[in-house]
C-alpha cells in the first residue's frame, strides 16, 4: 500500500528545492562583455548562488528518490515489474544529467573560489561550460524527466497506488516536459509538485476511519433494509 502522506511530503520538498535552484540558477547575459562574465563568476552574489543551487539539485534529487521509493513498490507488489523498474532506471538517469547540469553551471566558480585553476577564470570556458548546463537543464533531463514522470503516473494508475486525479494530471505534466526547452515546463512541474504534495498530505491525514477500525470489535452496521 501506498503511503500517501510520505509522497505528498516528498513532493512538497522536491517542489521546494527544485524551484528554489531554479530561482538561484544564474548564467552571465550574453550582451555583456568578457569582463562582466569573469567579475559574475569571481565575486559578489554569483559564486554562492551557483554553488546553493548545486546543493539543492542534490537535495531535489534525494526528494524524487523519497518520491519514488513511496510509489514504486507498491507498483511493482501489484504485478507491473516492468513499470517499476523502468521508472526508478529512467529516474536515475535524469539524476545524472540534472546533477551534471548543476556542476556545470557551478564549474566557473569552482575554478577561481575552491583554486582549481590558477589566475582569472577564462570567460570563453565559463560561457561554454553555461551553455552545456542549458543544454542539459532544458533539454535532456526534462526528456527523462518525463518519461519517469509518465512511468510512475502509468504504473500507479494500474495498480491504484494513487489517486486517479494524480496521475492524470501527472501525465500531461510529463507531456510538457517534452517542451522543456520553453522553459515553462520546469516551473509548471514545481507548482504540480506543490498541489499534489499538499493534497495527498491533506486528504491522506483526514480520510475517515471506518467504524470497526475506530472502535475494535465493532461490527459495521448492516445496510438499511438488510436483516441478520
Amino acid at each position: 500500500m501506498t503511503n500517501t502522506r510520505n509522497a505528498g511530503r516528498w513532493l512538497v520538498a522536491f517542489a521546494a528545492t527544485m524551484g528554489a535552484g531554479q530561482v538561484l540558477t544564474d548564467v552571465p547575459d550574453i550582451g555583456e562583455s568578457n569582463a562582466q562574465a569573469v567579475a559574475f563568476y569571481s565575486h559578489g552574489p554569483g559564486p554562492a548562488k551557483t554553488i546553493i543551487a548545486f546543493y539543492l539539485a542534490a537535495a531535489a534529487i534525494v526528494c524524487l528518490f523519497g518520491f519514488l521509493a513511496c510509489v514504486l513498490p507498491a507498483v511493482r507488489a501489484a504485478g507491473h515489474r516492468g513499470s517499476a523498474a523502468a521508472g526508478w532506471a529512467v529516474g536515475g538517469g535524469f539524476a545524472a544529467l540534472y546533477l551534471a547540469a548543476a556542476a556545470l553551471f557551478t564549474l566557473p566558480t569552482a575554478t577561481t573560489v575552491l583554486g582549481f585553476a590558477p589566475g582569472p577564470i577564462d570567460p570563453y570556458f565559463a560561457r561554454t561550460s553555461s551553455m552545456l548546463g542549458d543544454g542539459m537543464l532544458l533539454l535532456a533531463a526534462p526528456m527523462l524527466l518525463s518519461v519517469c514522470l509518465a512511468l510512475v503516473c502509468r504504473g500507479a494508475a494500474k495498480a491504484t497506488a494513487l489517486p486517479s486525479w494524480v496521475t492524470r494530471s501527472g501525465t500531461i505534466v510529463a507531456a510538457t516536459l517534452l517542451l522543456g526547452w520553453t522553459w515553462f515546463p520546469l516551473p509548471l512541474l514545481v507548482l504540480w509538485a506543490v498541489g499534489v504534495g499538499i493534497m495527498l498530505s491533506i486528504r491522506a491525514r483526514t480520510a475517515p476511519t471506518p467504524r470497526s477500525e475506530a472502535f475494535p470489535g465493532t461490527a459495521a452496521s448492516p445496510p438499511a433494509g438488510t436483516r441478520s
